[in-house]
C-alpha cells in the first residue's frame, strides 16, 4: 500500500458536531473530538491515518488540518505554559497515529531515514498490535492485512494464504520482534510435534505488547532454511529481565503448572530472590489434542534443563498485582558461549507477598533451585527449519513502494 500525501477523513461524528463558534475551532479541541470518534475505533481508519503525510478532518462541513501551536520568543511564561497545555491533545493524536514513522518521509536524508526506521521496527510492531486491540475489523482476518500494511510489507503475497495463517506468515517473516510476543495470551500455533512454534499467534489477541528486550533472527537471509532466533538484552534494563536455569541434571516437570524458583547468585548458594510460578498453557482446540500435548511433553522430558525468563518491565511491584510475565523453555544445549532453548508455554509470576494476597494466605509448592544465566552468555531460540508452502507464489514489489517481501515458511 503507498502513502497518501493527504487523506480526509469523513466521519459522521465528527461532520455532525457542533460548536457555537465554529471559526474559532482550538487544534486541543479538535483533536479531542478525533480522539473520542468511531473513526479512532476501526481497524482500517489505523492505516489510512498513520501511511498519508497529513491528515484533514471534515468538520462542520469545513476540511481542518491538525497543526501544532507554536510557541513564540515574545510569549510569556504564562502564555508558554497555556499553549503547551493546548499541544497536549493533538501530541496524544499524533502518537495514535504514529507521527514518528510519517515523519521520516519528509527526511530528505536516506540514510538517516533507514537508520530511523531501524531503530522504530520493534516499537511500530508493538504499537501496531496494541492498536489493533482496540480496534474492530469487518472480518478478524482483516487484521494481519492492516498489520502487514504498517509495517511495510508488500501484502500481495499474503492474500493468497489461507486467512488463518497470515499473521502466522506475518510474524515468521519479521527480523526483529519484540520478546513479549513469547507470553502474550491468545491463540497460538499448535502442530503436533512441534512445540516450539507454540509461541507463534493465529490473531492479534490477548495481551499488550511492549517494548524492551527482543527477538533477533540470527541469519535474515535464511541461508539453508535454518532459523533461529536470539533473545537479545542489550536494549533492556539488565535488571528488568530475569533469566534462570535450573541446576544440572535437574528440570521442571512438564506436568506441574504452579512451582517456586528461587535464584542462587553467588557460589554459596544465596539466595537473591524467590518468585511464585503459574505456566499459562493455552487449551488446544485441535480434534488430537491429547497426543498433541503428549508429545509436546516427551520433546519437552528430553530436555537438559529448565529456563525461565521473567520480564519485570511487564509487571509491577505492587502487592495487587503479578511481578512480571514471560516463558518457558526447554534447554536443547548448553555450552560456554551458548544456551539453546526450545520454546515450552507462557508464564506469570508473582513474588511471596503477591502470591499470599491473590491466594488469600500462604499456599506451598514444588521448589526448584536455579541460577542465573550471566548476562554475556548468547541465547538462542530453536525455531526449525523452513519449508516453502504449496501455494507459494512470487510477489513482485509494488511500482514505487518501499515494501519488504513475505515468504512463505509454516
Amino acid at each position: 500500500m503507498g502513502s497518501a500525501f493527504n487523506a480526509l477523513v469523513l466521519d459522521r461524528g465528527l461532520e455532525d458536531t457542533s460548536i457555537p463558534v465554529p471559526n474559532q475551532v482550538n487544534v486541543d479541541e479538535l483533536a479531542a473530538l478525533v480522539l473520542s470518534s468511531k473513526w479512532m475505533q476501526r481497524g482500517w481508519t489505523l492505516e489510512e491515518g498513520s501511511l498519508a503525510q497529513t491528515c484533514v478532518f471534515q468538520l462542520m462541513g469545513k476540511p481542518y488540518e491538525m497543526s501544532l501551536p507554536a510557541v513564540e520568543s515574545h510569549h510569556s511564561p504564562l502564555d508558554r505554559a497555556f499553549i503547551n497545555a493546548r499541544r497536549l491533545a493533538p501530541q496524544l493524536l499524533g502518537r495514535a497515529l504514529l507521527d514518528e514513522k510519517r515523519q521520516l518521509s519528509r527526511d530528505p536524508l536516506l540514510s538517516r531515514v533507514s537508520r530511523l526506521e531501524k531503530l522504530l521496527r520493534i516499537p511500530q510492531f508493538v504499537w501496531t498490535w496494541n492498536s489493533l486491540l482496540e480496534r474492530s475489523t469487518t472480518e478478524p482476518q482483516d487484521g494481519p492485512i492492516i498489520f502487514a500494511n504498517m509495517l511495510d510489507f508488500n501484502v500481495h503475497s499474503l492474500k493468497v494464504v489461507p486467512r488463518q495463517d497470515r499473521l502466522a506468515l506475518l510474524v515468521q517473516n519479521c527480523d526483529e520482534l519484540p520478546l513479549s510476543i513469547l507470553y502474550s495470551t491468545g491463540p497460538r500455533m499448535c502442530i503436533k510435534g512441534h512445540p516450539e512454534l507454540g509461541w507463534i499467534p493465529k490473531e492479534v489477541a490477548g495481551d499488550h505488547l511492549v517494548v524492551g528486550a527482543a527477538l533477533y533472527r540470527t541469519n535474515p537471509r535464511r541461508v539453508g532454511n535454518q532459523v533461529k532466533f536470539s533473545i537479545g538484552r542489550s536494549d533492556s534494563d539488565p535488571e528488568s529481565l530475569l533469566i534462570l536455569k535450573t541446576l544440572p541434571g535437574q528440570c521442571i516437570p512438564y506436568d506441574v503448572e504452579v512451582f517456586t524458583v528461587q535464584g542462587c547468585t553467588t557460589p554459596n548458594g544465596d539466595v537473591d530472590q524467590e518468585y511464585f510460578v503459574q505456566i499459562q498453557r493455552p487449551p488446544i482446540q485441535e480434534p488430537d489434542g491429547e497426543e498433541i500435548r503428549r508429545l509436546a511433553g516427551e520433546i519437552y522430558g528430553q530436555s537438559m534443563g529448565t529456563c525461565i525468563v521473567i520480564d519485570l518491565a511487564c509487571g509491577t511491584p505492587s502487592l495487587r498485582g503479578c511481578v512480571g510475565r514471560g516463558a518457558r523453555f526447554s534447554i536443547d544445549s548448553y555450552n560456554q558461549g551458548s544456551v539453546t532453548l526450545r520454546y515450552d508455554a507462557p508464564l506469570i509470576a508473582w513474588t511471596t507477598e503477591q502470591w499470599q494476597r491473590k491466594c488469600n494466605g500462604p499456599i506451598t509448592s514444588l521448589c526448584f533451585d536455579t541460577v542465573r544465566v550471566a548476562r554475556g552468555k548468547r541465547l538462542l531460540l530453536n525455531y526449525g527449519t523452513m519449508r516453502t508452502l504449496p501455494y507459494s507464489s512470487p510477489s513482485p514489489r509494488l511500482e514505487g513502494d518501499n515494501c519488504r517481501e513475505l515468504t512463505n515458511i509454516p
